[in-house]
Formats: structure tokens, C-alpha cells, sequence
């Protein structure tokens, strides 16, 4: 068993920590709707980091989900995201500039 060094709180606590388990996921954030697949290996309830350069909608679904303006708005920057049930991508589309969307999945 691999021994980790966790950091320390001011008050003396160890302090989990979350390290990236696999290669990112890129989505590139446009005018159109856009999707990919979860990155390899996330299952229900693994935790996502998921980061854009550009405010977005972006919505959990298969292989035939598409975002639109009705969905949850993810302002560009960094969010941590538990994965729902049954879902296996991310669809992602712009609210007013391109950008991309990463996600990696967290141990």
C-alpha cells in the first residue's frame, strides 16, 4: 500500500485531496451544440472537474444528447460534479464567445 501525505489544516487535520485518474475530455464550445464522452472509466456518482473558458450550457445525457439555452448555465471557470445515473457525456453549447470545456475525472 502506497502511503500519501496528505496536507494539514491550521487546525491539525489531514485535508483530503482529489488527483486527476485519466486524460481530459475536450469539447469545443461553439454556436452549435456540441458533446463528448465522459473521460474512460467515470461511473455514476465519480466526481468531474469540469472547466470552460466561456460561459456555456451544458447538460449530462448519451450518446444523442444535444445542450441548448434551456439548460444549466456553467460560467467559465472551474466547477467539481458529482456524475448522474445512467449518463455517459456532456453536451456543451455557447452563450456568447467559443471556448472549450475540459472534464477530468478525479480520484
Amino acid at each position: 500500500m502506497t502511503k500519501i501525505n496528505l496536507p494539514i489544516s491550521q487546525g491539525g487535520d489531514p485535508v483530503a485531496v482529489l488527483s486527476f485518474s485519466a486524460a481530459p475530455t475536450k469539447i469545443a464550445v461553439a454556436s452549435s451544440s456540441a458533446r463528448a464522452a465522459l473521460p474512460t472509466g467515470t461511473a455514476s456518482g465519480d466526481v468531474l472537474r469540469v472547466g470552460s473558458t466561456t460561459d456555456c450550457y451544458i447538460i449530462f445525457g448519451s450518446v444523442s444528447t444535444d445542450a441548448d439555452s434551456d439548460d444549466h448555465l456553467f460560467t467559465s471557470g472551474v466547477e467539481y460534479m458529482s456524475v448522474p445515473s445512467g449518463v455517459t457525456h456532456l453536451a456543451a453549447i455557447r452563450v456568447a464567445a467559443d471556448g472549450v470545456l475540459t472534464m477530468s475525472l478525479m480520484d
